[in-house]
């Protein structure tokens, strides 16, 4: 039997409500996202605090510790060479997404996979020479930037518009750190990995390592994806700022202490989902006007074209299966909101089936804010 996990919240991206001298912090946690589900960032006395779902390992150790020394190598290509070498986010959405295109498009991301594994492989088998002789391997991390770029210079020819939110992701989270590292002129990176022996979710990590938020210099949290609900909920209520969430709440998140349960139970569900049919945890694109006056004007005008007349998020065409939690207080306007809401969720395309509760009342306008992630 699926596995279900209720929503708590409608998925939320608040990439508008922060400026970029702190969403960096969320493509700084995607380029060190190098192992488990997720990474999350906290800058504190300019030294850049990191943590996982669970303690570091030892080979993400040395990983962490070969791109710590070559975050501010020079060219650009060495940087998203690295973001597409180590990320699995990324990795694990060409390796996908490959079997749903046809023709070129395939056969580029095929090209790039393989040589995404073949430059992992060389680095895991070199990296304690690489890193005690200080070697940058500029080819290799070139080539896999250029390979990229290449399937972008064919984007006329490729049909990649479906994907364009998660394919273009590396890039915006690497001109942003690009631009945010030469314009403050860092010469080093400080990067301390936090103990979580624990196994905490790695935003909650943080705050639980960072408790006092009144002595932060910055109280917000970078993460590589949308948090969860019990995260969001922890955070906003213990100060922290973040980039949003994606609503469902993991039974297996936990903190210590016995107001645990009642954490949890506090938080109720607004759907239910089957765990194989989950909303997108992945961030939206920002586009940001002061790209268009910097040297972040070629991404400006990328995304511009790119986005101009679709969605700014990843098209699953997929048959998605949701059962609606009751609400309180039938409404006589109950038979109109339910057809509003299902005309939405057919127009929408992606839901096979909808099951309606009889007693709920179903807000047209809140369940179409809660689909607009599938537009």
């Amino acid at each position: 039997m699926s596995k279900v996990s209720k929503l708590a919240f409608p998925v939320q991206d608040n990439w508008g409500n922060f400026n970029y001298n702190l969403r960096f912090l969320d493509a700084l946690a995607a380029l060190f996202h190098i192992q488990g589900v997720c990474a999350a960032v906290l800058k504190y006395e300019e030294i850049f605090y990191l943590s996982y779902n669970s303690s570091i390992t030892n080979q993400s150790k040395k990983r962490l510790d070969f791109i710590t020394k070559n975050i501010l190598s020079k060219p650009f290509e060495n940087l998203l060479g690295i973001y597409l070498i180590f990320n699995p986010d990324f990795k694990s959405f060409i390796k996908k997404d490959k079997n749903h295109v046809d023709g070129n498009f395939k056969t580029f991301l095929e090209e790039l996979i393989s040589l995404i594994q073949q430059s992992l492989e060389y680095i895991d088998k070199n990296i304690n020479k690489i890193i005690a002789e200080a070697i940058v391997p500029d080819q290799l991390l070139g080539e896999v930037g250029i390979k990229y770029n290449e399937i972008l210079s064919y984007r006329n020819e490729l049909n990649f518009k479906a994907y364009v939110d998660v394919f273009l992701r590396p890039l915006q989270d690497c001109k942003k750190l690009f631009f945010y590292f030469q314009h403050n002129k860092y010469d080093e990176i400080k990067i301390i990995s936090l103990d979580n022996s624990n196994n905490f979710h790695a935003e909650y990590n943080i705050s639980f390592h960072f408790p006092k938020v009144q002595l932060l210099d910055i109280n917000y949290i970078g993460i590589s994806k949308l948090s969860c609900g019990y995260c969001h909920k922890y955070l906003e209520e213990s100060g922290y700022f973040h980039r949003g969430t994606h609503g469902v709440c993991d039974d297996e998140w936990y903190m210590i202490g016995p107001q645990n349960a009642k954490f949890k139970n506090s938080i109720e569900a607004i759907a239910e989902f089957k765990q194989e049919d989950l909303p997108p945890q992945h961030r939206k694109l920002s586009i940001d006007e002061f790209e268009n006056t910097s040297d972040l004007i070629d991404l400006f005008q990328l995304k511009n074209e790119l986005l101009s007349g679709t969605s700014t998020q990843y098209e699953e065409k997929e048959s998605f299966h949701v059962s609606f939690v009751g609400l309180s207080n039938p409404s006589t306007e109950l038979s109109r909101k339910k057809e509003a809401t299902a005309f939405a969720l057919d127009a929408i395309g992606l839901i096979s089936e909808v099951q309606l509760d009889e007693n709920a009342v179903y807000e047209y306008e809140y369940y179409q804010d809660l689909y607009n992630i599938y537009l």
